[in-house]
């Protein structure tokens, strides 16, 4: 693809970190020269930077391990293209002629992924030349595209080399270096297979699902949200992977459970488990259990709680619990599993014999999962107007701030909304259950286009239903979205036998298919089956962690 380069700038952000090793070898004395959040804007291209937050904290620091330094705060930074037009970017580290300290003896690592040490990274050009300040060196910590109106988010760490041994090779040195950003503004920018590829290899299961829908529009499309994520469609694709298999033996029917993908999910935020960062948006798998025998309560209460329904606040119902403690750690005992009214419970399924093993546990990501809703007027408007639950509109409103007693609290407290649970809109998890708009963008065929502009509630017409994947005949479903209404806070949505997303008391008793979203590196083996992904040769995963 040919490029045309309208203009180039150079955003200089303003990091300087300067490091002084005394006479004795064992401690880094650090100067951090922020104060306050920073915001360098070169025409509509923008740079924040936020110290207060989140600085790069060396503060008497030693050579220590890779693990302990991808455990300390980090220093963040994002990058926004305001324009009109695409740009690429490139962010380095440049190292000031004041330094002394060899670059060999820095380690770093960016949005979580050890990079090397400094001097081992691919070399750059140094663009510092103020007068009184130059730099000597500079390394390539990062590349990438931005389409208009997108936003990149970075976290970074610097750390001494805890293989380092040579005191005399560290003492009394000095390191300055700081951050610059070169963006190109550009007329076309690659696909997000080509840049998904590049940046994680052709192996990666992200990069060959977004090939195989160059070739594939019939089980692939692309949906049209502003993330523009791959999505499985029809009533039957090739997306059956193996998942939670026997460690040690080869993957097959007998070893593993059978899931499937639900697509290619981009600007996902992913959470260190630590919770040293606030995350960083990636591209990864969403998964989901083919099938699951469990029919539980979404969550209960108590008969003097929204009258014995439940709590429609998904970070504290029952069944989150469960499936993000017993079933996720593969044991049993906490015993919040509910079937019906005010808090009559159900024996819980021997999860410490069908949870999740660990190889398959590790390959999990730690998301920040949305569990928003939609907007007061949306009950008299669902009603009244057949294209306002549409699957586009479900998107957006589950990413929205609005929760599931919103509505109640600006009215009368009514029996069914007495609860005094708080209502949040961003959970941050591993495992979950399918959104309403996982089922909405999965449904295929000639009547698509048709199906995606009409409400979810009637996809029990125009074959809506028989050309979803997701729908299973005579089955009711959980989703993890709550539904707001002006006289309760224990609706939950759900797919019902037929077909429809509609609403309906926590307590009630549905089907729980576990969700979740698979590390960016994860990757798809190699087979040679011509029906690769059948469920007769589902996928193969591949993880080194």
């Amino acid at each position: 693809m040919k490029n045309k380069k309208k203009d180039i700038l150079i955003i200089t952000a303003i990091l300087l970190v300067v490091i002084t090793l005394g006479i004795t070898y064992a401690f880094w004395q650090v100067k951090f020269d922020q104060e306050k959040e920073n915001v360098v804007t070169i025409s509509c291209l923008k740079v924040t930077m936020e110290d207060e937050d989140s600085p790069i904290d060396l503060e008497k620091a030693h050579p220590i391990s890779d693990q302990e330094g991808l455990s300390l705060k980090p220093f963040t930074f994002t990058l926004t293209n305001e324009c009109d037009s695409y740009a690429s970017y490139v962010v380095n580290f440049e190292i000031l002629n004041t330094s002394t300290l060899n670059s060999e003896y820095v380690k770093v690592a960016l949005n979580d992924k050890i990079l090397g040490t400094l001097g081992s990274l691919t070399e750059a050009e140094p663009t510092i030349k103020d007068e009184g300040e130059t730099s000597n060196e500079a390394y390539k910590l990062k590349e990438g595209y931005l389409d208009k109106n997108e936003s990149v988010d970075f976290n970074l760490r610097l750390w001494m080399d805890g293989a380092v041994e040579d005191g005399n090779a560290t003492s009394g040195k000095i390191f300055e270096g700081k951050i610059t950003i070169t963006p190109t503004y550009e007329e076309e920018i690659p696909s997000k297979a080509d840049m998904i590829c590049e940046e994680y290899g052709e192996d990666n299961a992200s990069c060959k699902l977004m090939r195989k829908a160059e070739s594939d529009p019939t089980n692939l499309a692309y949906d049209d949200t502003k993330d523009k994520n791959l999505r499985y469609i029809g009533a039957t694709p090739y997306n059956y992977v193996y998942f939670n298999c026997e460690e040690g033996k080869a993957a097959s029917k007998d070893t593993c459970e059978t899931w499937r993908i639900i697509g290619v999910m981009n600007n996902v935020t992913e959470v260190s488990e630590d919770g040293q960062n606030r995350g960083t948006k990636g591209t990864h798998i969403k998964i989901i259990r083919d099938r699951f025998d469990t029919l539980l309560s979404w969550d209960s209460s108590s008969s003097g709680v929204n009258k014995g329904y439940g709590v429609n606040e998904w970070s504290q119902a029952a069944i989150e619990k469960v499936l993000n403690d017993e079933y996720l750690n593969r044991r049993t005992g906490s015993n919040l599993c509910y079937r019906g009214y005010g808090y009559r419970r159900e024996t819980c399924p021997d999860w410490a014999n069908i949870g999740l093993r660990e190889y398959s546990r590790n390959m999990i990501a730690n998301i920040k999962w949305n569990t928003g809703t939609f907007s007061e007027e949306w009950e008299y408007d669902f009603y009244n107007n057949d294209e306002i639950f549409n699957t586009k509109v479900a998107y957006e409103a589950e990413r929205s701030n609005h929760n599931g007693k919103e509505w109640c609290k600006s009215t009368t407290v009514k029996e069914e909304c007495n609860d005094e649970v708080d209502r949040t809109t961003i959970w941050t998890g591993k495992v979950g259950l399918m959104y309403p708009s996982d089922y909405g963008y999965a449904v295929g065929g000639d009547a698509r286009q048709a199906c995606l502009g009409k409400s979810m509630d009637k996809y029990n017409s125009d074959n809506c239903n028989e050309n979803d994947w997701l729908y299973i005949f005579n089955i009711s479903q959980w989703t993890m979205t709550p539904l707001s209404y002006s006289t309760r806070g224990n609706y939950v949505s759900n797919i019902t036998l037929d077909g429809r997303v509609e609403g309906y008391y926590a307590i009630s008793t549905y089907a729980i298919r576990p969700t979740l979203y698979l590390k960016s590196n994860v990757k798809i083996a190699n087979r040679d089956y011509s029906d690769y992904g059948s469920s007769t040769h589902p996928y193969e995963l591949e993880y080194e962690g």
